[in-house]
């Protein structure tokens, strides 16, 4: 009868242990070369069947490399727990060796995760650049929903967790087959939440403007309290400034607002991010985008048109870009100059794009640089007068009633789409053909 009990006291901790098997550490980005990266395993001291680890790129969302660990034991290295280290053969602690000229190791180029596996089961699966889905199509940590940029780029940097799985992420020396710079490997510890105000905003005048904070985290899932406040522009009422979201009415002329959101924990840690909110007067455009070419690899363009009857000048028009639902670039990617006559269209294009395409184009700009999943937006002198795809979406756009019809397709504006004040709304229903 004892030895019954041992065995299952053994299998009850063997258990234990695989649950919690994790992606502790992750040098992917050398400056231009791979002989130093590695992926570090932890967890506590045992041992581990059938451990895989795949390598996924999310712009196909499969495994491009599956890395086969068999069983492996981890001895009591640190408090219990121990370190398990895959990486090329100048790694420090290296315990599975990889050829980078053989599996084109780690990739670099959002999104791209690791996952990893025992016993057949998907135990943890980390997005180290971008957000993407496990292979069982479950959402992966991101490491970046901490509030940090986890790019690392320097010699001697890696990212790696300050705690147990669901803790933050940190950059920091990097430490293969040993315990992570500043790291308790313990479930006691409080983490401080990471307040995310959401992308800056572009609105009219007299709008109703939603301040959403609903996508600030906290490790230890523990926010207790939101608190909005203005810092700058004109002075506005906010319906509820203690809520995740909020809303206010925007000012009758144009302003530009400033606020900062705080989100404090049970232990009164916090942390704080701003928004800003360009508030603008209607603009009367006479240009708007007549056609939308997202093809395979470069071949993409843009087609303006001109509505007026006359000829107008395009000084004043910007085109900016909205990479995966975070909102208008900084810059413009491309500033309009010219004329164009009444009734013709102007043709931007992808540098690289088709012959077929490049014959009709009238300029190439980095414009095109989008996917489907990317906004396209007209702006006149600021304003944002038309615009292809959802700027707060990373999403693949639907169009006319076509599910992810804006990936690899052409979109044409229907003949009876004429220009409005301000913005002509988001490409789709009937707008689009």
């Amino acid at each position: 009868m004892k030895w019954r009990i041992a065995v299952v006291l053994t299998l009850v901790l063997m258990v234990a242990a695989h649950a919690q098997l994790i992606i502790n550490e992750i040098d992917y980005d050398q400056p231009g070369t791979d002989d130093y990266e590695f992926i570090e395993l932890a967890g506590p001291a045992g041992t581990y069947n059938n451990v895989v680890v795949d390598l996924i790129n999310g712009n196909g969302g499969s495994s491009y490399t599956t890395i086969t660990l068999g069983n492996i034991t981890l001895t009591d290295e640190t408090g219990g727990y121990g370190f398990y280290v895959i990486g090329v053969s100048a790694v420090t602690n290296v315990d599975h060796t990889m050829d980078p000229g053989t599996y084109g190791w780690i990739q670099n180029g959002a999104p791209d995760g690791v996952q990893l596996m025992v016993d057949g089961s998907i135990v943890d699966g980390v997005a180290y650049e971008g957000a993407l889905n496990d292979l069982d199509g479950n959402p992966m940590e991101d490491v970046d929903s901490f509030g940090d940029d986890m790019w690392e780029g320097d010699e001697n940097q890696s990212i790696g967790r300050l705690g147990l799985d669901g803790s933050p992420w940190a950059v920091s020396t990097h430490t293969p087959g040993a315990i992570n710079t500043d790291q308790v490997l313990s479930s006691d510890v409080n983490y401080p939440p990471s307040a995310e105000a959401g992308p800056n905003q572009l609105v009219q005048i007299n709008e109703t403007v939603t301040l959403d904070g609903s996508e600030s985290s906290d490790p230890n899932d523990d926010i207790a309290s939101y608190q909005w406040t203005q810092f700058s522009g004109v002075s506005v009422t906010l319906a509820d400034a203690s809520a995740a979201t909020t809303t206010f009415t925007a000012p009758g002329s144009n302003a530009d607002l400033a606020f900062e959101l705080t989100v404090t924990d049970s232990e009164s840690e916090s942390d704080k991010d701003t928004v800003l909110i360009t508030v603008r007067e209607p603009q009367d455009t006479k240009l708007i985008f007549s056609e939308y070419i997202e093809g395979s690899s470069n071949n993409k363009a843009l087609e303006l048109y001109n509505v007026d009857e006359n000829e107008i000048s395009m000084s004043g028009y910007e085109i900016y870009l909205a990479g995966n639902g975070e909102g208008w670039n900084a810059d413009p990617s491309l500033e309009l100059s010219g004329t164009l006559a009444a009734g013709e269209v102007y043709v931007i294009a992808n540098a690289n794009a088709s012959t077929a395409i490049l014959d009709v184009s009238d300029i190439t700009s980095t414009a095109t640089y989008y996917n489907g999943n990317d906004a396209v937006g007209l702006f006149l002198n600021g304003v944002l007068v038309d615009v292809i795809g959802d700027p707060t979406s990373s999403s693949t756009f639907d169009v006319a009633g076509i599910s992810g019809a804006a990936a690899e397709h052409t979109l044409i504006r229907k003949p009876h789409i004429e220009r409005r004040k301000y913005r002509l709304g988001l490409l789709g229903g009937d707008q689009c053909g």
